[in-house]
């Protein structure tokens, strides 16, 4: 992610702890239940969260895994997503952005939520490249994405990401979830 765009993220969580509404809106907490609801296994030993923003998925995450690692561009970001959920053990919660960097560990669940349509069509295609070959045979990677679009996006929208998700993933071997506000399908390995 390039440094002007981390300094947009930084500035959104500088003015507001939850600047899309995770925690307070109903739709989004709505988009958040039915992601959990497409997961496919109860439990999940290690989850991989590219782009956490403030945490809120990530909560919701570690009660179905094991163990989660969680990671945003934006220290502001990471600094609210620890407020909310550092205090849980089986988080870790870095400053990291891919796909500049990328765990050197596999999971066995990716979950690409909400974060692709802002970067461009090459870094887009490169963490989906590096998530397929960081999932375990037999793992998940799930993406999750808003079908609007905003004036900060580099990919117009979450049918456009989840096309170039397919791109190289293949077709679409998991869950599938579609509604006028969202997107989710998975690929298993």
């Amino acid at each position: 992610m390039l440094r002007d765009q981390e300094a947009h993220f930084d500035e959104l969580f500088t003015k507001s702890s939850d600047p899309w509404g995770y925690r307070t809106q109903f739709a989004e907490q709505r988009r958040h239940q039915i992601l959990l609801a497409a997961l496919e296994s109860e439990r999940y030993w290690s989850a991989f969260e590219p782009g956490c923003a403030n945490g809120t998925l990530t909560e919701l995450l570690a009660a179905r895994a094991d163990r989660v690692l969680a990671w945003d561009a934006s220290a502001e970001a990471v600094a609210r997503a620890r407020s909310f959920v550092g205090s849980i053990p089986t988080v870790e919660i870095e400053h990291a952005s891919v796909p500049d960097r990328w765990p050197p560990e596999k999971f066995d669940l990716i979950v690409l939520s909400d974060f692709l349509y802002y970067l461009d069509d090459s870094a887009a295609r490169e963490v989906a490249k590096l998530a397929s070959e960081s999932v375990v045979p037999g793992g998940l990677i799930l993406g999750c994405h808003w079908l609007g679009s905003a004036h900060d996006f580099q990919i117009p929208g979450g049918a456009a990401v989840h096309s170039l998700i397919e791109s190289v993933l293949g077709s679409v071997t998991g869950p599938v979830y579609l509604d006028d506000r969202q997107i989710i399908a998975g690929w298993r390995r």
